[in-house]
């Protein structure tokens, strides 16, 4: 998937905070981004911030995200679907 990711996009950033990467996301700064952590807070606030600036939030599928989710991907909406199309190609969710 990092690969495939890699070869669209400037640059691939993990900053270790699922938190500063969605407001990163909802800021502009970040064209998208992934997460595969299942913990609700560490999702929450950063999904309101996307959603209000605009921004799609999804689980790795491409379902809405909602609290039970066991992953996210946000980003702008033209972006989104990029992304999305590009983790279809390698496979399910769940192999991630």
């Amino acid at each position: 998937m990092l690969e495939n990711l890699s070869r669209v996009s400037s640059r691939l950033r993990m900053h270790g905070s699922t938190g500063i990467d969605l407001v990163y996301v909802a800021d502009g700064i970040l064209g998208g981004a992934i997460s595969f952590g299942g913990h609700v807070w560490d999702h929450a606030a950063g999904v309101a911030q996307v959603r209000a600036a605009g921004g799609v939030v999804t689980n790795l599928a491409g379902k809405p995200w909602t609290p039970a989710a066991r992953s996210v991907l946000a980003a702008a909406p033209g972006v989104h679907d990029e992304i999305l199309e590009l983790l279809r190609g390698t496979g399910e969710p769940e192999d991630y």
